[in-house]
């Protein structure tokens, strides 16, 4: 009983932490399309200082 219930939580927190990392990932991926759509010359260096 008890063994399930704590491998219910991490289940619970690795959903949790998957999702967070999707929309991150997500994020940074429209930002790359962004600046390629924009200017791709600028592309490395709006990337280092962003």
């Amino acid at each position: 009983m008890f063994h399930d219930y704590i491998t219910n939580n991490y289940l619970i927190i690795f959903k949790k932490i998957n999702i967070i990392y999707f929309f991150l990932i997500n994020n940074f991926i429209i930002i790359i399309i962004r600046q390629l759509y924009n200017n791709p010359a600028h592309l490395k260096t709006n990337l280092l200082y962003n």
